[in-house]
């Protein structure tokens, strides 16, 4: 699986990753292998997935306990799990619902997060494969329990507030991508 892994990530970059310098910086880190936290807790693969409303263009954000921002949720893709399986998996675990892969997009956006918190997290360095995930915000109900484990406070923004909200360059970035090239009505 860990040879999946690595393919499965290399071809994401090379079809879909627009910028020459995270290409090659993702590509490098790729070719050095051991992709999961749990075989580089310092640098490894995460991914994060960006819930957004197309119709009323909100976007559903949160302040994170650990990191003290506000920001999309995602999460560190696990040993024997590729990418897909790991937004399907922490969808479930951080809103409690399952999302139809239909409305699943990307990755999309690839992102390296520097983290300079070791008070809280062993992790070092993120590398970022950025879900874009279209639902109804009206019929959209995650379990605030769920929610509540990582994030102290979460809901709805319209992207002119979460840009206000929105400090992490990388979650900006995923806002702007949003706001750009996603925010059309549902097929």
């Amino acid at each position: 699986m860990r040879n999946a892994l690595i393919h499965a990530v290399r071809e994401m970059v090379r079809l879909h990753a627009k910028d020459p310098d995270i290409t090659r910086m993702f590509s490098l880190r790729i070719s050095q292998g051991k992709l999961t936290r749990e075989e580089n807790p310092h640098t490894h693969f995460c991914v994060y997935f960006a819930v957004y409303d197309p119709k009323t263009r909100k976007v559903f954000i949160g302040h994170h306990r650990k990191s003290g921002l506000v920001i999309f949720t995602g999460g560190h893709i696990e040993k024997d799990e590729l990418p897909h399986d790991a937004v399907v998996r922490e969808i479930r675990e951080e809103f409690g619902v399952t999302i139809p892969n239909v409305h699943i997009l990307g990755p999309s956006l690839f992102t390296i997060t520097e983290i300079e918190n070791p008070q809280k997290v062993i992790c070092r360095q993120h590398y970022d494969l950025w879900y874009f995930i279209r639902v109804n915000g009206i019929t959209f109900r995650p379990h605030p329990k769920k929610l509540h484990r990582e994030l102290s406070s979460f809901g709805w923004k319209t992207t002119t507030q979460a840009r206000r909200l929105i400090t992490d360059r990388n979650n900006r970035e995923a806002l702007r991508y949003i706001s750009r090239s996603l925010c059309s009505p549902f097929p």
